[in-house]
């Protein structure tokens, strides 16, 4: 299999198992034992790369139905077998295609498609039936051949269905079935939730509870005979990450290692380093100023940037992880007051947004509600403004910082 042929395969199961979202090219490449950048060399897009995987993978499309039909229901029985086993087969990534179809809907070649395709050969099959005086009675071939294909998909998934839950690890499903609750937390105080959407959209989806809490089988638990689970100790599949952190500057302060800040700030370069204030919009005005007096005391020329996402997320009365707009606003407007008020210089915000209409922050121009969030909470960590969010704050900011120029600010 040639490179080109590698990263095919490679997108059409990394997109199977993970959606658009998921599938990143740097993953993609991962999969396919390539340099990111080769990826970039063939298909110059991410979506070039989805769409012609995609369109490798229409299945037949059923061809070999006879021109002159003699035996309807040996021959049709003949064409839908193999049409079935290749759904079968498929139907990650026919389930995959047809949640993604309405939001990505430029990556499917929907007019040459296999289904599209075996739909006219079996629709133009069917009217020669009627045309050799095989069929018994008026029938709409289209309408007919539309039926047909239903009664072969549904079969498909169902056995789909059933063939995973027979082989799915019973333990995962039990402790999704207890920890998929956001208000559940051990004796200490801390979360153990496991939601059951974020866990199969996650890495880790393909474990079962006991490939890393393996102590879950044999020792007691406190609501069932399943064992009392003990925390796993993630080092020992992630070595190679866990080595990288601890020896880098955050896992040299952890273990202790006194490394002051202007260490940090090679040859002491005027903006060499950026600080960025995440502190929530009702301890900004606090705690910001005495790090900047500090700083400007020491003679430091740093860039000062605002993050008004992370120290603003709370967690809503559904369960779901959110930001509302106003308070993200009104840190970014306090960063920039105080700023102004102790002359120095606000030198740019950090958001995280998607042009996607998701509903994972509250308020804003579209005043999304708590109700809301879950219409098209799509995030795989953190929530995110949307596209209109993201427009009205910036426009609301350069509104602010227009006035403040023109007051002489």
């Amino acid at each position: 299999m040639n490179v080109r042929d590698q990263l095919l395969a490679a997108a059409a199961r990394v997109y199977s198992e993970s959606g658009y979202r998921g599938a990143t090219t740097r993953r993609i490449a991962l999969e396919a034992g390539v340099n990111e950048i080769t990826l970039f060399r063939h298909f110059g897009s991410k979506d070039a790369l989805l769409r012609e995987a995609l369109a490798r993978c229409h299945g037949d499309d059923g061809a070999d139905l006879p021109e002159v039909p003699r035996d309807p229901a040996a021959e049709l029985a003949a064409w839908a077998g193999p049409r079935l086993t290749d759904m079968r087969e498929r139907r990650a990534l026919i389930r995959t295609c047809m949640g993604e179809f309405a939001e990505h809907p430029a990556l499917f070649a929907v007019e040459d498609s296999g289904p599209v395709r075996a739909a006219r050969v079996l629709t133009a099959y069917l009217q020669r039936l009627r045309e050799h005086d095989l069929a018994r009675a008026e029938f709409d071939p289209g309408a007919a051949a539309a039926l047909l294909m239903a009664c072969a998909v549904l079969p498909a998934f169902a056995q789909g269905s059933s063939a995973a839950a027979a082989t799915a690890p019973a333990l995962k499903e039990k402790c999704l079935g207890c920890h998929d609750d956001a208000e559940m937390k051990s004796e200490d105080g801390k979360s153990m939730a496991v939601m059951a959407d974020d866990f199969h959209r996650s890495a880790h989806r393909k474990l079962d509870c006991a490939d890393c809490h393996d102590a879950a089988l044999d020792t007691r638990h406190p609501k069932n005979p399943l064992g009392l689970v003990k925390p796993q100790v993630c080092q020992d599949c992630h070595a190679d990450e866990f080595k990288a952190v601890a020896g880098s500057i955050h896992g040299r302060r952890a273990n202790g290692e006194a490394i002051p800040v202007v260490r940090l700030i090679p040859t002491h370069a005027n903006g060499r380093l950026t600080v960025i204030a995440r502190m929530g919009h009702e301890l900004v005005e606090r705690h910001l100023p005495p790090l900047i007096r500090a700083l400007e005391r020491e003679g430091r020329v740093v860039v000062w940037t605002c993050d008004p996402m992370h120290g603003n997320t709370i967690k809503s009365s559904s369960g779901y992880k959110t930001r509302p707009f106003e308070r993200i606003l009104a840190e970014v407007r306090s960063f920039f007051a105080i700023h102004r008020g102790l002359g120095t210089h606000a030198g740019g915000i950090h958001l995280e947004m998607t042009g996607q209409n998701v509903t994972e922050c509250l308020g804003g121009l579209q005043d999304i509600s708590e109700s809301d969030l879950s219409s098209r909470y799509q995030t795989h960590c953190d929530p995110r403004l949307n596209a209109t969010q993201a427009l009205e704050l910036a426009f609301l900011l350069a509104d602010e910082l227009k006035q403040s120029r023109d007051r002489g600010e």
